[in-house]
């Protein structure tokens, strides 16, 4: 079994729409982004923007948010899970987007769903 962490690119918001807006980077670098993020998918950007990402992994999906992360909204893990029945959801509200990783929930998550997958 593998594990990776990967951003889950909402439907119709995509994080290099987000990154643009922020950053405001050129757009060749911006059309850059897009396709190493859907490679990462092993798709393409369209599908991504579709929500194919993500369907249909249900219970072998685990996806955690933090309340307080300014720039991934959390609710698009209620909206990733709803497209995936089965999936499992965890929100922790202290760590926003840069301390999420070292979150002692997340930590308990993983091992939990792992164990789950035994």
């Amino acid at each position: 079994m593998s594990i990776s962490l990967r951003y889950a690119p909402p439907k119709g918001a995509i994080g290099a729409e987000f990154s643009g807006k922020k950053l405001n980077p050129k757009e060749s670098v911006l059309e850059h982004y897009k396709k190493y993020i859907a490679e990462q998918f092993e798709t393409t950007w369209e599908e991504l923007q579709a929500g194919c990402s993500y369907a249909n992994a249900g219970p072998d999906m685990l996806l955690v948010y933090d309340e307080t992360d300014r720039y991934i909204d959390h609710r698009e893990g209620d909206r990733i899970q709803a497209r995936c029945p089965g999936a499992r959801l965890v929100k922790t509200s202290a760590y926003n987007h840069q301390k999420i990783l070292v979150a002692p929930e997340l930590a308990q998550a993983v091992g939990k769903f792992l164990e789950a997958k035994r």
